[in-house]
């Protein structure tokens, strides 16, 4: 996608109007005009442009161009990542009330999002004290809903609010991603990142009884995986199938097929991921 055709897009996205984003640097005609791809901007204006959207240089870069690094949600992100794993429930609230201060301030949804994602973990500790709105819900799948583009942010911010998010919706988010995956897309870390949240969502779905509608998935996922040597995404999707025909089978042991496939990981020289995954099977499955 071209550089005027990907800001125009994330612009939209964001909901910032040609207006809003104008300044001193850059008339309201020459933006447009960039937008259309007739121009190209200097490289202060765009820096200067892409940090109203709450986007690097190098980020909307690599956007363009299929790739994606860290931003400053991902700042955010690990902070609030942070204090949910060390059960710190004021450090979280504060947080929440700083970035919905700054959406106040600046009508940036970027912050509002953060502010609600901040609720949805917290909620995750104490259900209690910290309550998720149904406008709260409301806004988050409102904004999802318009995404045209899904990059990191939008795809972190899903990942996220999975406890919130309707199961309907989640089936229809799925489709959504799963069209923007290129044939190759474990070689890309923004596709890979998509193909991972597709797996977290397809366990949601077997945890709520949705066998039918998971299995197709995980049949296309078999194919788009033939022939890899992406470790760590086989085995993922073989727990799936593990969780679902445990789901199905629920007399059925399954710890020996599990076993099986450590053994057959350690000889292809991947024990790390045969490591990860005991982990991930003891958390996942609870073996009769």
């Amino acid at each position: 996608m071209e550089f005027g055709e990907m800001f125009r897009v994330i612009r939209k996205q964001k909901r910032i109007s040609l207006q809003e984003i104008v300044g001193e640097e850059i008339s309201y005609s020459a933006l447009a005009t960039f937008e259309r791809g007739e121009c190209m901007l200097s490289f202060e204006n765009l820096t200067t442009l892409l940090r109203k959207l709450n986007l690097s240089l190098d980020e909307f870069y690599c956007l363009c161009s299929s790739e994606i690094i860290e931003t400053e949600y991902e700042v955010f992100s690990k902070k609030a990542s942070t204090y949910f794993y060390t059960r710190d429930l004021k450090q979280l609230t504060l947080l929440s009330e700083q970035q919905l201060e700054k959406y106040k301030n600046t009508n940036t949804l970027f912050y509002k999002c953060n502010a609600i994602i901040c609720k949805v973990i917290g909620s995750l500790l104490d259900n209690k004290s910290i309550n998720v709105s149904e406008d709260d819900k409301t806004f988050i799948l409102d904004y999802l809903w318009n995404i045209e583009v899904w990059t990191k942010y939008e795809l972190s911010v899903l990942n996220y609010s999975l406890p919130i998010i309707p199961i309907a919706s989640l089936k229809n988010f799925i489709n959504e991603i799963w069209k923007s995956l290129p044939s190759d897309f474990l070689t890309d870390k923004l596709h890979s990142y998509k193909f991972n949240l597709i797996n977290s969502i397809l366990s949601l779905m077997i945890e709520e009884n949705l066998y039918k509608e998971s299995q197709p998935w995980i049949d296309k996922i078999k194919l788009r995986l033939y022939g890899s040597q992406d470790f760590f995404s086989m085995t993922y999707l073989y727990m799936l199938e593990l969780m679902l025909n445990k789901q199905l089978n629920p007399t059925k042991k399954l710890n020996e097929e599990f076993d099986q496939l450590k053994r057959v990981l350690k000889k292809m020289g991947a024990e790390n991921y045969a490591n990860h995954y005991e982990i991930e099977w003891n958390t996942i499955i609870t073996s009769e």
